[in-house]
């Protein structure tokens, strides 16, 4: 997308939105076909813009826009679709999602598959079944780390035996089995790898914690010093439930 064209009525989410000038926002989208965009929408936030109001994280949205270089125009946006209905610990789960999405993907870097896993990610948020909500974060960095290029690997499963332990290794990304001498500062046991594996994702109360930490270590290899937001959201809203 370095020279100027037209894009029309793509599918897009709105990832995080801030005002610009005196009436307009700055957008960043994420889309199937042309991954994370950043938009100027013009005017919107005038009362009489029909873009007032709609232009919202968690509303499927039909986008167009033109232009060339790292921002373009916003030109046409229409709903596709009922917003996602998140409220409470599925909305700051949503922003987590989001805020994973803006710091780990390049713009204009097109993954398909991505799209629809934030999509999917949204749709089992919009359950608001507060016994699966950590179950679904920790699928949706799972997932996000491997198409990112950054899968965590993991033994064979037909390798596995019950009375295996097993370790993380952060520089080489790997779980492996230990030795019966070996010891390790970052233990996981045979039912938590054996989640790792499983489909469908099922998290039980042992394997919360270390699956946790264990993503957790992974993702902030890639996201750097800086904390995410949300990550503080969840401390001070809701306890620490993320």
């Amino acid at each position: 997308m370095s020279r100027s064209q037209r894009v029309e009525l793509q599918d897009a989410l709105v990832l995080h939105r801030r005002p610009y000038q005196n009436s307009s926002l700055l957008l960043e989208v994420y889309t199937p076909e042309f991954g994370r965009v950043g938009l100027v929408a013009r005017g919107a936030r005038r009362n009489k813009s029909p873009w007032r109001g709609l232009l919202q994280p968690f509303t499927p949205l039909l986008l167009s826009w033109t232009g060339r270089g790292e921002l373009y125009s916003l030109i046409h946006a229409e709903e596709s679709q009922a917003a996602f209905a998140l409220h409470s610990q599925s909305l700051l789960c949503g922003f987590y999602l989001n805020e994973l999405l803006m710091r780990l993907s390049e713009r204009e870097d097109p993954l398909p598959e991505l799209f629809s896993l934030y999509q999917q990610g949204l749709v089992q948020l919009s359950d608001h079944n507060p016994d699966t909500l950590e179950a679904v974060l920790r699928l949706f960095e799972l997932r996000l780390l491997a198409l990112l290029g950054y899968a965590l690997v993991l033994p064979e499963p037909a390798s596995l035996r019950a009375d295996q332990r097993f370790a993380f290794d952060l520089e080489r990304g790997e779980v492996f089995a230990l030795s019966k001498a070996e010891t390790t500062s970052f233990p996981l046991s045979y039912a938590c790898v054996k989640t790792l594996l499983s489909a469908p994702f099922v998290l039980s109360d042992e394997c919360k914690l270390p699956i946790k930490r264990l993503l957790r270590t992974l993702l902030n290899q890639h996201l750097g010093s800086k904390p995410l937001q949300s990550r503080a959201l969840f401390r001070f809203g809701l306890g620490g439930k993320k």
